[in-house]
């Protein structure tokens, strides 16, 4: 099979551009004064996250303000290079299976434009995103953090929240992304690897990549949580009622596990990853923050479904009880 054709992607960005809602219009001024607030909750952002969490791994941390139509088309980007080496056609269960639809998505233009009414859909809701398959394969800087001005700024005021703590809890998680994939750059390759064997591989090899997507995904989002609540009371003085009235209207943030499950049409385990968060009380709670840490040293100190929902376990197997 030849590579994902480049006119299908063509297609989606065009279908989703096309199709997203505008975001809210601003005077310039006012919002220069939005995207000149996010880069500086970012930078603050980042010191709390690497001290909190005992990581400051090298790199550089680019950290871009996008709109909705330059967030839609960096995924798309970035997903073309995750998956335009698939060389094989779907086979087995994966043909007629959901994820089977996710790959007929991708390789066809007419339903590649499924894929943009996709990311047209999410492209409102996301507020940020460390994409972490941009530059895959190049350096080990590869990754950067995207920040939606129209989107933090106008569900923001829609709530009612004060803007420079709801800019500062939104890049408290996503920072919080961007410390973990640099810590462990082996981390982007090793889920690309899994997507690709779930959009390619056979009935055993499709099952087996789900879990560890949703494995991954559980750690590094729960792991986002927990930071994001830890060191939010200290820092961001309207924090409860940022969580009161953004929980009534999340379903879970949009962010790269949502689009996973999307595009691969297994989004009700990518909502698993909240057992990620008790994952990573319950190891920081018996083994201190530095044990937790060594999740990032290699795949094979990631916990498996069975070990994210009994946390001793994964102690136990990786010798640091």
């Amino acid at each position: 099979m030849s590579s994902v054709p480049r006119v299908s992607w063509e297609t989606a960005a065009t279908t989703a551009v096309r199709l997203v809602p505008p975001g809210p219009t601003l005077p310039v001024t006012e919002a220069a004064a939005v995207v000149a607030g996010l880069r500086e909750a970012s930078e603050r952002a980042q010191a709390y996250v690497r001290d909190l969490t005992r990581m400051d791994p090298p790199g550089e941390r680019p950290t871009l303000v996008v709109d909705r139509a330059s967030w839609i088309r960096g995924n798309l980007d970035s997903f073309a290079g995750v998956l335009d080496d698939l060389h094989r056609p779907a086979t087995g269960r994966l043909a007629t299976s959901a994820l089977g639809r996710g790959v007929r998505a991708v390789r066809d233009g007419s339903t590649g434009a499924m894929v943009g009414g996709v990311l047209a859909v999410l492209a409102p809701r996301v507020l940020g995103q460390f994409d972490v398959f941009h530059g895959l394969g190049g350096s080990t800087d590869h990754g950067r953090l995207l920040l939606v001005a129209p989107n933090i700024h106008g569900i923001g005021h829609k709530l009612g929240l004060d803007p420079a703590d709801f800019r500062l809890w939104v890049c408290l998680h996503e920072e919080t992304h961007r410390v973990q994939y640099q810590r462990a750059p082996w981390l982007a390759d090793h889920l690309a690897g899994l997507v690709r064997t779930a959009m390619s591989g056979s009935d055993r090899e499709v099952d087996a990549a789900t879990d560890g997507i949703t494995a991954v995904m559980s750690v590094v989002e729960g792991h986002a949580d927990v930071v994001m609540d830890q060191v939010g009371p200290g820092v961001i003085p309207t924090l409860r009622s940022i969580r009161a009235r953004f929980d009534k209207r999340r379903e879970g943030r949009p962010g790269l596990a949502r689009i996973i499950g999307k595009l691969l049409g297994m989004e009700s385990k990518m909502q698993q990853y909240r057992e990620g968060a008790a994952f990573c009380r319950a190891v920081q709670a018996e083994i201190g923050v530095d044990g937790f840490n060594r999740v990032f040293e290699a795949p094979g100190e990631l916990p498996d479904l069975h070990e994210l929902r009994h946390p001793h376990a994964w102690v136990e197997r990786t010798g640091l009880s």
